[in-house]
């Protein structure tokens, strides 16, 4: 008889909870207001997110995403490492694991695995977990044989029965039952290495649960089922003393499982019930109802039908309390059969209703979840995804300024023309004037005419030169422009010869502010003309 409750699976990837006071938060956030190196800003950034993460996810992301932005402005190596890893480690815990893995292959990048080895390890440890919890376990092999290879690199007992561990855990999935074990008793041998047998229970269970699985495929079954108790009554040993009493309750339903599967009825009912207190005490009610069903199942075999119903009843309280609806459609079929052998047909007929109604909304509800799977599978590549739309974006923006830039120029290249033209007027009228001194004493009256011919053009010429003077202006940066990002300045520009060859340049690019003053050479219109060239070129550099 196989009972319905979650086989157990102990993984070795752990985090560890951040715990402080409000007391605590507040400190924090007054040495924020100090004046505080860029080291201890970060330290405390991502305190405050560790802090937040239980109570406020905007603050804790916020938190862990301006330490990652001061880490990178000071080129930071370290600091970035441990702010990527706690955005990973966050992310992780929320289930966004599109996120956790951008986050944690970043910090890949600042690791040198050569001389942090226990760092890498971890990361990797981390990265192999959400591939094999998202069930991609090409890839997560691929990362925990890393951590084995760099583990045995340092000769890291520990680490390397964890990888070890993880990799068995990886074949278990795969229904490779033959390489899970091997790697399971690899693991158990360093294990046993480090004298903690702290660190024994969860191989054992491990081992224990390939053991049931070769039970119930081969035709040596029971020598398997014999195997399969013989490790977990070595874990629950250790269980008692080592770890907290929710893992000792699952393996006491892995337990029952196989007594169940014997006959051996009364042992499981006393472990299902042994893991029923165990859940009650520790108000961690996870399972339960499946725990109720289960001897509700054992007593409807045995025909002991006062107790079928009351351990459907407790099932279908508690699994109505957490809309589990798999749990429910399962207990309203074992009502159904409950009913049919107690010849109340009707109940009966009501209950196996209610399975069907129960089933459907499980399997439409499991539909969902299956493609959120499916999406989650995928979440990474769409992350690279965006990035290239934002790498295209970005481009399209250098050709819009590059587009710009070429905007500025021909204004530019139309000023230099418009210089060009008043320097041949200033030119040619230079020259008329030298011949007009030749002649003056022979036409007196031309003179006039000339003088007056040259105070025109010369008003032409300076009316030229001012709006020249306009055009110049016009390619500076303005101060409205600076004002947005220097709080304080003076601008002191004092041409010449009204247009002139200094200049002052300013541009915002990537979160940089860019400033220069320069002078070219030469004065008047030539220094203009260069400064136009030269504001022209900065542009499209």
């Amino acid at each position: 008889m196989r009972l319905k409750s979650t086989w157990f699976i102990f993984s070795f990837f752990f985090f560890s909870p951040w715990a402080f006071s409000q007391n605590q938060i507040d400190s924090l956030l007054n040495n924020l207001k100090k004046n505080l190196s860029d080291t201890e800003k970060i330290k405390t950034y991502l305190l405050l997110s560790g802090k937040y993460k239980a109570t406020n996810y905007k603050k804790s992301v916020d938190y862990g995403l301006t330490a990652l932005k001061i880490s990178e402005a000071g080129n930071y190596k370290k600091q970035t490492t441990n702010s990527c890893k706690v955005l990973g480690k966050f992310f992780f815990e929320k289930e966004r694991y599109d996120s956790a893995l951008l986050y944690l292959n970043k910090s890949l990048l600042f690791i040198d695995a050569e001389t942090d080895v226990l760092n890498y390890i971890n990361v990797q440890k981390r990265i192999g977990t959400i591939y094999f919890y998202t069930s991609s376990y090409n890839n997560a092999l691929e990362a925990f044989y890393q951590c084995l290879k760099f583990a045995e690199k340092i000769k890291d007992t520990k680490e390397i029965g964890h990888a070890l561990a993880n990799i068995g855990n990886v074949y278990k999935e795969e229904s490779k039952y033959d390489e899970a074990l091997v790697y399971y008793k690899r693991s158990k041998k360093y294990m046993l290495d480090l004298k903690d047998s702290s660190k024994l229970a969860p191989v054992y269970i491990d081992i224990g649960n390939v053991y049931y699985e070769y039970a119930k495929e081969k035709t040596k079954g029971v020598i398997y089922y014999d195997s399969s108790m013989a490790m977990y009554k070595s874990a629950e040993f250790i269980l008692h003393n080592y770890t907290d009493s929710s893992v000792l309750s699952m393996l006491y339903c892995n337990m029952a499982n196989i007594y169940a599967d014997r006959g051996q009825f009364a042992a499981a009912i006393e472990k299902l019930k042994n893991s029923i207190l165990i859940r009650e005490k520790t108000q961690n009610f996870t399972q339960i109802a499946v725990q109720y069903q289960d001897l509700a199942s054992i007593y409807l075999e045995t025909h002991e039908y006062d107790l079928t119903k009351k351990y459907l009843d407790l099932g279908l309280e508690a699994a109505s309390e957490n809309n589990a609806y798999q749990d429910l459609a399962t207990i309203y079929k074992d009502y159904a059969v409950y009913y049919a052998a107690t010849n109340n047909y009707k109940k009966a007929y009501e209950s196996s209703q209610l399975n069907k109604q129960y089933a459907d909304s499980f399997f439409n509800e499991e539909d969902v979840e299956k493609r959120k799977e499916l999406e989650m599978n995928f979440s990474f590549e769409k992350e690279r995804e965006k990035q290239k739309l934002e790498e295209d974006k970005k481009e399209l923006v250098h050709a819009e300024e590059k587009k710009r830039s070429l905007i500025y120029l021909l204004i530019s290249v139309c000023g230099i023309v418009i210089v060009l033209f008043i320097a041949l007027i200033v030119y040619r009228n230079f020259k008329r004037t030298q011949k007009a001194h030749i002649i003056i004493s022979k036409q007196k009256n031309e003179i006039e005419i000339q003088k007056h011919f040259v105070e025109e053009k010369n008003k032409e010429v300076m009316d030229s030169i001012h709006y020249a003077k306009r055009i110049q202006g016009a390619v500076f940066t303005s101060e409205n422009y600076i004002k947005k990002y220097v709080n304080d300045f003076l601008i002191l520009y004092k041409p010449k010869d009204i247009v002139s060859g200094d200049f002052y340049w300013a541009l915002n690019l990537n979160n940089k502010f860019y400033l220069a003053t320069a002078d070219c050479t030469g004065h008047g219109v030539p220094g203009a003309f260069m400064s136009l060239l030269n504001i022209s070129f900065l542009n499209e550099v």
